[in-house]
């Protein structure tokens, strides 16, 4: 089952080629963005790094603000990117550069081929995020915006839509079908849920849960299949490799070389994945 993925990265590139190289084949394909503001030597060493690739896509460098609009346009736009190069991928799965496959590929593709068609989105609705967490920032919907290079939060609250139901909330990690994807680039709706939430805090949570519950796909789903823990995310050391053993997740975050190399060594040794050279980056 061919896939299609998306990497953000802005530092730590070694830790980024721990990903790259477990994840890597010639039959998928990859889009990667690095934030403008790890500055143009950090982009050259990971151009080198990959090197010329035809199934790889790089993303215009643009400045994302946590917490804004721009990580969701960026996003958007490598789906984009992804769907207009290649006809024949099945999933899409967006990731970090501090993630890490915790089964082998064969078996995440497998699990993915065994889904088919659902996506793989956790998605809650509002009022059960407000027995779990009653001070959640996404419940008061807060007017917030980008500008001058900073999120500026406000104080204000929007009201909520009455014509669509957007109270949904999960995590920005998801792996979406191609057929949705296709659908959430062209049907007005998805548009319409970008104008709700396009102006509020950490909207990256909120978009695509609130357009697939308002869509045709809202019974194709399962949860998300990643392994974090909260509060942090935590940075996973080698006293967490039981729990990624006994996980279901497919992948998991964050991970660290320079905290501890010794967890990515066991799932690397245990999943059938080589790890990389030595560290030939300075570290960032």
């Amino acid at each position: 089952m061919k896939t299609a993925y998306f990497i953000i990265v802005h530092h730590k590139l070694n830790q980024f080629r721990w990903l790259f190289e477990a994840i890597y084949s010639g039959e998928d394909l990859f889009c990667i963005h690095a934030d403008r503001k790890s500055g143009p030597e950090f982009q050259e060493q990971l151009r080198r790094m990959i090197g010329p690739r035809p199934n790889v896509i790089f993303l215009p460098p643009r400045r994302v603000i946590w917490g804004g609009w721009r990580l969701v346009a960026v996003e958007l736009e490598a789906i984009r990117h992804l769907l207009a190069a290649d006809a024949d991928w099945k999933y899409y799965i967006n990731l970090s550069g501090q993630d890490y496959p915790i089964k082998p590929l064969p078996t995440i593709k497998e699990i993915l081929r065994a889904a088919w068609p659902r996506n793989f989105i956790r998605s809650w609705p509002f009022s059960a995020i407000r027995e779990l967490e009653p001070d959640d920032p996404h419940l008061p919907r807060q007017l917030a915006f980008e500008a001058f290079g900073r999120l500026v939060r406000t104080r204000y609250r929007l009201p909520f839509p009455r014509s669509l139901d957007i109270r949904f909330k999960g995590s920005n990690w998801h792996m979406l079908t191609r057929e949705f994807c296709c659908w959430l680039l062209e049907d007005p709706l998805s548009r319409r849920v970008a104008r709700m939430v396009r102006y509020t805090f950490i909207p990256d949570e909120i978009f695509f849960q609130a357009v697939i519950m308002n869509s045709p796909f809202r019974e194709m789903r399962t949860d998300f299949r990643r392994f974090v823990i909260w509060p942090g995310p935590k940075i996973l050391g080698l006293e967490d490799y039981p729990r990624l053993l006994e996980s279901d997740c497919l992948f998991g975050r964050k991970f660290d070389e320079n905290h501890d190399r010794r967890v990515l060594q066991h799932l690397a040794d245990d999943c059938g994945y080589r790890p990389p050279e030595p560290p030939i980056f300075a570290s960032r």
